[in-house]
């Protein structure tokens, strides 16, 4: 994939913040997880193709604190943080302090409604129509303009089920933009 995303003049590829998903984490998975980052780090870097690794929906990987110790281990520019805000917001983080603890290593930023992890609920990671779920959008928004943040934004979003899935797709942007506004941005 690095290769490919060199050739093309890709510049950032996306990594999901998991050891194991389907099977038991264990001191194993995650050692294999730390051997296999820092060998791509490793490749990214002579290729000089970003990594970014998304904030999940799992505890392995579940806030930029989290992510922040990968940083500090691997040492690499070429290592960065994809916030997932859904993912952020589900786990109950402090969403200010996470943004403002990784604003200088945020490549991208995806922007998903999620329903919270809860002692009674595992929380709800897809699916949550925009202005739902848990997320404060609006904050989030006023917090990234305080922060001064340009990087680009990415709907995450399922429409597999609608009947109009285009127009889902239009609302969601249009409702998004409008949050944005709210928070400071200029759409």
């Amino acid at each position: 994939a690095i290769r490919l995303a060199r050739d093309l003049g890709i510049r950032t590829i996306q990594l999901a913040g998991y050891d194991v998903y389907y099977e038991e984490h264990d001191e194993g998975t995650q050692q294999r997880f730390a051997e296999g980052l820092a060998w791509a780090v490793e490749q990214a870097a002579a290729a000089q193709v970003m990594l970014a690794v998304e904030i999940m929906d799992t505890a392995f990987m579940n806030s930029i604190s989290k992510w922040k110790k990968w940083d500090e281990m691997l040492s690499s520019p070429w290592f960065t943080v994809y916030p997932d805000v859904g993912n952020l917001s589900a786990w109950g983080n402090d969403v200010t302090a996470e943004l403002k603890l990784g604003i200088d290593r945020i490549a991208a930023i995806h922007l998903k409604d999620t329903l919270p992890v809860t002692g009674d609920s595992p929380g709800q990671f897809r699916d949550v129509p925009f202005g739902e779920g848990c997320v404060d959008f609006v904050g989030i928004f006023k917090t990234l303009h305080e922060l001064n943040y340009r990087g680009s934004f990415l709907i995450e979003m399922w429409t597999e089920k609608a009947s109009e899935p285009v127009l889902e797709i239009i609302q969601a942007r249009r409702w998004i933009e409008s949050r944005m506004q709210e928070g400071g941005f200029t759409c």
